[in-house]
Formats: structure tokens, C-alpha cells, sequence
């Protein structure tokens, strides 16, 4: 029985066609064999017969910056040990090393190495896995709900950008981390000046690697009236957060919003902010407001009819249109979406999508698009009955229709997830379960369907 499994830069022992290698002419394979700098060979065991569908391997040279690499299978599946993979650790030193077995999500065994290897050394060590999952390693940003997560450059991404967001603890955040979609690592940003700790509303720039926050809902309940922009001063340098003292607007300042920026024909693109409230409990609000980018003098009030009344609306854009997705809250409604018609005047929202195949009432889901092939994908929420969900749908823009996205594996129901896409993924982090707990899997959306995003 073979498993189709994708690898994250991790050199595994022999033809790796199956999640877990089984046969025993792989035991003897030396990944590190042939290489010329630090390498260290880690053979895993487990007591006993186990079911995993992902491994993690989370480790540290000279106690700095934990880096991470791993390998996943699309169905789950029961494993068979020993399981062989190598570490490149460069110079040498001393290595911690935690490897995590997981399946469906939940982590289910670990064990921990720690080796001192002199440059150029070549090491094989035995882990032993155990049932103790607590205080489990992490790397990157700490599992969280509500952060802000976009793409940059949004024409050629080849950064992800997160921001803010609320950690166990109901602990709410103003760090800044950056992951390189080339190499598969987290980097927190150590940016001089940052926008206070808060669930932003955050949007990238489709005609600058730019990133833009305004407002959102920040610790203690309060909304946060300041607005920010995320980008490197001059070509070259790295990206830092710089405060737009200009941009005071909306009055009153709101939480869960939705927020975009649409090109124009003049290449000086139009930023859109939509609805939210004024605090944790308000009504939903339906107003509009637009400025100019990149002048952002202020953003101001823009007269739009047909207006639907949406709790945590999401704003999104193609090239040339702005589109609203939500259900209607006064109905507890299907999800809808509406385009916003920008040669009427008044501007004019106008519905977009058809019933059929729609997803039924939800809020609080995650929603991204794909601007060139013209797609929008929804995943989770919480629904009517106050159920979370773990439905996945597609929209087209150009049949206005939904359909609902099946695949083998499927993330766990989840609300408040942060999602972006980039080179052709939909990529989603974090989110909370029923018990209001942060989720700590992550997840992109392949052709293939879905699959864990390490």
C-alpha cells in the first residue's frame, strides 16, 4: 500500500515512494553519505506499532534559531519503524534535536537528541519516541487566531508576511514575522517601530511590495485607531513598519473589517475598506471608504448602494473589481458575494453569485483569493447553530458559481484562521477549535488538495 507524500528539503532514506520506510535494505542507507560538511544521521523508533501521517524534525545549532523540516503523507496510514533522515548542520556544533510524530493533526509522540559534532563530522543517532507531547517545540510564530497574513510581492510572491494576532492565553500580539516561500523559514522581523498588538485589518500591495495595516481590534477589547505600512525604505534594505500619521479614518474606528487594494489603470491603485464595528459587540456597519495609494492621504466616506449587512466581511480584488463576501446577518443568509460596481454613480454593490451549491450561513471563516484565475476560496466558520465547520468551497468569478472542494485529508473545523495565497496555494495558519484553543496546524490548498504547510 503506497501513500503519495511531498518532502520539505529533508533527504530521506532511499526512494522514498511511501510515507514511512518499512523495508529493511533502507535501514543501512547513509543520508549524510557523500556529503562534505556537518551531517547528522537520526534513525526514529517508536514502542510499539503507531499511526502517524506527518513527522517533524524541529532542531537548533548552538542553541540559535530553531529551523524545522519534514515530510507528510495525503492519507493516513500505519506506520512501520525505523524511520532514516539526515540534518545538514553546516559548521558543526552542539545540535538539539526534537523529532514530533502527528496524525490528523494532533501530535501524538516525540523524542529528543542532543549531539556534539566537530565540522565536518558525520554522526548516526537513535531517537526513541515517546507518548509525552507536552510543551511541544514550535517554529516561527506561535500558533494564534486573527492575525493579519498576506503575500508580498502580491505580482511575484515570494514572502509571507503575519502580523499580530491573539496566542494562548488570550494574549493579544504586535510581532512581525516574515516566511520565505524559497526556503521554507520563519524570520521575525526586528523592525525599529511596529503597530501596537492587535487582530489587524492587513492587506498587501498588488503594485509594491507593500503591506498595509488599518486598525483592528486589540487587547482588552479595544479597538485600535492607528494605521501602519510594511516595507523596506530603500531597494535593498529589509522591510520595517512605518506609522501614516495622515490616515486617521474610519471614524469611528473599527474591528473586523474588510480591507483591499484594487489596481487602476494609472498604476496609482485604490484602497477600500468596508463595514466592521466599533468594539467586540457592535452592529455591523455597511459604509465605505476609499484613498489613493501610495499618497494615503486619508481614507474618506464613499456614497455605495446595496449595501448588505455582513459580520466579519471579507474584501478581496482582482485586477479590475472588488468583491464582498459574507452571509447577510439581518437573514442569517446563504454565503453571498457582491461586486462593487465603480462606474455607477452612487457606486453600486451588486450581487455576484448564485444560490445554488452556496455555502450555507457562516462567519468568522477564512477566505483568499486568486486574483489571476479569477477564484475565491472559504474554509470553516462557525455556522447557525453556533457549529464550527470544516467545509471547503471554491467560487468562480466567472460562472458566479460554488462548489464545494472535497479531498482526501481536510484541515479540522476552525474559526478565525488566517489564510493568503501564493504560487498557486491557498495557505492557511492557525485558528481556534470549539474550545476557543489555538490551533497549531497549518495547511495549504494544492491541486492535489489539501496538504500540511510546515
Amino acid at each position: 500500500m503506497s501513500h503519495a507524500a511531498y518532502r520539505l528539503g529533508l533527504p530521506l532514506c532511499g526512494l522514498f515512494s511511501a510515507l514511512i520506510a518499512t523495508s529493511p535494505a533502507c535501514s543501512p542507507v547513509d543520508p549524510c553519505e557523500g556529503q562534505s560538511s556537518t551531517c547528522l544521521t537520526i534513525q526514529v523508533e517508536s514502542p510499539g506499532d503507531a499511526k502517524i501521517d506527518l513527522i517533524r524534525s524541529i532542531y537548533s545549532l548552538n542553541g540559535g534559531n530553531k529551523q524545522q523540516k519534514g515530510f507528510a503523507a495525503t492519507a493516513n496510514a500505519a506506520s512501520s519503524f525505523p524511520i532514516v533522515f539526515g540534518l545538514n548542520l553546516g559548521d558543526g556544533g552542539n545540535a538539539q534535536v526534537d523529532v514530533i510524530a502527528e496524525l490528523a493533526a494532533v501530535p501524538t509522540m516525540r523524542g529528543t537528541v542532543i549531539e556534539t559534532l566537530a565540522a565536518g563530522e558525520h554522526k548516526r543517532v537513535v531517537v526513541t519516541l515517546g507518548r509525552d507531547v507536552t510543551k511541544l517545540p514550535f517554529v516561527g510564530p506561535e500558533p494564534r487566531y486573527g492575525a493579519g497574513l498576506v503575500a508580498v510581492p502580491l505580482a511575484a510572491p515570494t514572502t509571507l508576511v503575519m502580523f499580530g494576532g491573539v496566542v494562548s492565553g488570550e494574549q493579544t500580539l504586535s510581532d512581525t514575522w516574515e516566511y520565505s516561500l524559497t526556503d521554507n523559514t520563519w524570520q521575525r522581523s526586528m523592525s525599529a517601530m511596529s503597530p501596537g498588538p492587535r487582530q489587524p485589518q492587513m492587506v498587501a500591495d498588488p503594485t509594491a511590495d507593500r503591506v498595509l495595516v488599518v486598525q483592528g481590534l486589540g487587547a482588552g477589547g479595544v479597538v485600535q485607531p492607528d494605521s501602519w505600512q510594511f516595507q523596506a525604505v530603500n531597494p535593498g534594505e529589509s522591510r520595517s513598519w512605518q506609522l501614516m500619521p495622515m490616515v486617521t479614518n474610519p471614524l469611528p474606528p473599527r474591528a473586523f473589517a474588510g480591507l483591499t487594494i484594487l489596481p487602476s489603470m494609472t498604476m496609482t491603485p485604490l484602497t477600500f475598506f468596508f463595514g466592521g464595528v466599533d468594539g467586540t459587540g457592535g452592529t455591523p456597519r455597511t459604509d465605505l471608504w476609499r484613498m489613493l495609494s501610495p499618497g494615503m492621504t486619508n481614507l474618506t466616506a464613499a456614497m455605495a448602494t446595496g449595501a448588505p449587512v455582513i459580520k466579519s466581511p471579507k474584501l478581496l480584488a482582482t485586477a479590475t473589481d472588488v468583491y464582498l463576501v459574507g452571509s447577510e446577518e439581518n437573514t442569517q443568509s446563504i454565503v453571498k458575494v457582491w461586486r462593487l460596481d465603480t462606474a455607477a454613480m452612487p457606486l453600486n454593490w451588486v450581487l455576484a453569485s448564485q444560490d445554488g451549491g452556496a455555502p450555507s450561513y457562516r462567519t468568522s471563516f477564512s477566505a483568499a483569493i486568486d486574483a489571476q484565475n479569477q477564484q475565491i476560496v472559504i474554509f470553516g466558520g462557525v455556522g447557525q447553530a453556533g457549529n464550527l465547520l470544516d467545509e471547503t468551497y471554491r467560487y468562480s468569478i466567472q460562472t458566479m458559481s460554488w462548489a464545494t472542494v472535497s479531498t482526501t485529508l481536510t484541515p479540522p473545523a476552525r474559526i478565525d484562521a488566517s489564510m493568503t495565497f501564493a504560487q498557486g496555494l491557498f495557505m492557511m495558519f492557525g485558528g481556534r477549535d470549539s474550545s476557543l484553543k489555538q490551533k497549531v496546524d497549518n495547511w495549504k490548498l494544492t491541486s492535489d488538495g489539501w496538504q500540511r504547510w510546515l
